[in-house]
């Protein structure tokens, strides 16, 4: 019940208090892209350091006009562009009681409308798995990706079977295939009896392993790890595959793992 009160207002949640906190994260790393690519805050500290160490008169001369141009017209660019990221910020914020203050009905049947589409959506979504997660065994299926959903979902109660849909997954035969391992190896192993001790067992694996939800991968390690066959060397392949997704993930300015390459080229010297 606690789940489904927490999707269903997600959408005033996410507008009024997520939002923020992703604009102050944008604000913060916009800050600093802009100064690593204009070297505001370099270019001040080596105000009085001569370029490419030419101390001669007109070299410091020419060394401090170019640093304070280049200070001055980086400071511009940077408060125009956080002047113009609260602006569009404060647009977006109070849009919604703009839009009911000035068109009620209209306002209230947009708002709904993209509340319900949210609610939809929140629902098709499953649950992300942090380190502070705690589920009721009951809920533990509200984690699941949607392909482990499936595979739960058609197995019922049976861990056998599950573990027959297991070994058909495109994931799980990856994995196999990694670690050399035959299908029919695997098809040996007695399953554990219930399927929600399963569940149990793959959720502290998926949690072991920071992923943000259980999947057929999580489910399949419980089983090697019950048998102590390659458990660790599929422990540690799956973490590569892991980062392998992360490396090849676009990140953007206000996302958590958003990082900032470092300063180089010209603004060094």
């Amino acid at each position: 019940m606690k789940i489904f009160v927490s999707k269903l207002f997600h959408f005033p949640l996410w507008w009024f208090k997520y939002s923020p906190q992703q604009f102050l994260r944008l604000t913060k790393n916009l800050i600093i892209f802009l100064d690593n690519k204009l070297a505001v805050s370099l270019m001040a500290r080596l105000m009085f350091i001569p370029l490419f160490h030419d101390t001669s008169f007109l070299g410091r001369i020419l060394s401090l006009i170019f640093r304070f141009i280049r200070v001055i017209i980086g400071s511009i660019i940077v408060v125009i562009s956080i002047l113009a990221l609260v602006f569009w910020f404060l647009v977006w914020f109070i849009s919604p009681i703009l839009l009911v203050g000035y068109f009620p009905q209209f306002g209230w049947l947009v708002l709904l409308a993209f509340w319900l589409f949210d609610f939809y959506r929140q629902l098709k979504t499953s649950l992300t798995i942090t380190a502070d997660t705690q589920p009721q065994p009951d809920e533990i299926k509200q984690y699941c990706s949607q392909s482990a959903q499936s595979l739960l979902s058609q197995s019922g109660k049976d861990s056998q079977k599950l573990l027959s849909l297991l070994l058909a997954d495109n994931q799980v035969n990856n994995l196999l295939q990694r670690l050399e391992i035959i299908n029919k190896t695997i098809s040996k192993i007695r399953p554990p009896f219930i399927i929600s001790d399963w569940l149990n067992s793959a959720f502290i694996e998926a949690q072991k392993l920071k992923s943000p939800y259980l999947t057929s991968l999580h489910l399949l390690l419980v089983i090697l790890k019950q048998e102590q066959f390659h458990y660790r060397k599929a422990l540690d392949t799956i973490k590569w595959l892991q980062n392998q997704q992360y490396w090849q993930k676009t990140l953007f300015f206000w996302d958590k793992d958003y990082h900032l390459r470092p300063m180089g080229g010209i603004n060094l010297f």
